[in-house]
């Protein structure tokens, strides 16, 4: 039986990329909130969604912006995305044969097979979409309720006298 295995490549555009970040002292105070009001948002998150809710909720605390961007998200082995790379190479090198991949890499663009694509408009470059968050993750809080009368409990009880 074959594997199963996917892959997702995401090409921003060639503008200069827009962090945003909590920093310093409002991170503390907000990750101190987060914390404060945790457990209330899995009540809620238990309730709206049941047993469809996610395996984890999180708090953003920064995020990477751009004006334009590529996904391809690759599920088979028979599709297939090509990107364009353009990078600078000096004929000394080329002679000598000592190209090094990776360095002077000017321009990379999605070329074909990307399912989703926005193109930056060049009236309105105001306009940007987030392509990478930075986060803290919560994981599902269990609420254990005991019978006064459980043997379990009791055990407990009896442990910590």
């Amino acid at each position: 039986m074959e594997e199963s295995s996917s892959f997702s490549v995401l090409v921003p555009g060639q503008g200069p990329l827009t962090q945003r970040a909590c920093l310093a002292q409002n991170w503390w105070d907000l990750l101190a909130w987060f914390s404060k009001i945790e457990a209330r948002v899995w009540v809620a998150v238990n309730a709206y969604l049941g047993e469809d809710r996610p395996d984890s909720i999180f708090l953003i605390t920064g995020q990477t912006l751009t004006g334009e961007y590529s996904i391809s998200h690759q599920e088979t082995l028979a599709t297939s995305c090509k990107i364009h790379v353009e990078g600078h190479v000096d004929l000394q090198s080329m002679i000598k044969a000592r190209t090094f991949y990776g360095y002077d890499l000017e321009k990379v663009k999605a070329s074909s097979g990307f399912e989703h694509s926005v193109r930056g408009s060049p009236h309105d470059q105001s306009r940007l979409y987030s392509i990478y968050f930075e986060t803290i993750e919560s994981s599902p809080m269990r609420r254990f309720t005991f019978n006064r009368t459980s043997r379990r409990l009791r055990q407990i009880e009896s442990a910590h006298r």
